[in-house]
């Protein structure tokens, strides 16, 4: 055989080797790839928080009605020692009380006195005895009859209002009384009325109020 002989049998076996050299397709493989993208996270729904209870309100408080009465003697109204200790010398609880008609000043005072449910009435009087004695009152009146009488009080212009430590309401005036110029204190607790006409300056007579006042409510 000639050389063109020979290389033309050389290219016809080099076709068919590249003829059967054909790629076939993998079926594998022309299926797409599997994605990638991450699945979303199952999240267990957590329990819907219940409402916080509200906070239970305490009920308020009632406030205790001031229980006081009339003292069964001077001595459980104002103690002697506590005027000796007060005045800085002895007095002396008298056995000859003041009625209340001729020694209360004003009409709605004598008036209240004159219909109280109790009534305690004292004097006491210094070592030596003078016009500088001390006298004491104390009535239980009904609502009305205290309503009435401190309206008045407040109404007149001679009184004037104070603090008397356990007090409801307090009352003081000043102004003649006979030869001495005597001050009056009136002072309101529970339903008790106590009154203490003096020569003595209001503060003494404060003094002597607060006392009267807790004799009261000891006694109650």
């Amino acid at each position: 055989m000639g050389f063109r002989a020979r290389s033309l049998a050389l290219l016809a076996v080099a076709t068919a080797a590249l003829g059967g050299c054909t790629a076939v397709s993998d079926p594998a493989s022309s299926a797409p790839p599997a994605s990638t993208a991450s699945s979303p996270a199952v999240v267990d729904p957590s329990p819907s928080s219940s409402p916080s209870p509200s906070p239970s309100m305490s009920p308020t408080p009632t406030p205790t009605p001031v229980t006081a009465t009339t003292p069964a003697s001077c001595e459980a109204l104002l103690p002697v020692a506590f005027v000796s200790e007060t005045e800085g010398e002895a007095w002396y609880d008298s056995a000859q009380p003041v009625d209340a008609a001729s020694s209360l000043p004003g009409p709605s005072a004598r008036e209240a006195a004159a219909v109280a449910d109790k009534a305690l009435a004292c004097r006491w009087w210094p070592e030596r005895a003078t016009e500088n004695y001390l006298l004491g009152y104390a009535f239980e009146l009904d609502a009305g009859t205290r309503a009435t009488l401190v309206r008045d009080l407040e109404r007149a212009a001679s009184y004037s209002d104070v603090e008397i430590e356990g007090a409801d309401a307090a009352f003081s005036a000043a102004g003649p009384r006979g030869e001495v110029a005597r001050n009056t204190l009136y002072a309101f607790v529970g339903d008790v009325w106590i009154v203490l006409i003096a020569p003595a300056t209001p503060i003494v007579l404060s003094v002597f109020a607060e006392e009267a006042v807790a004799g009261a409510l000891a006694a109650g």
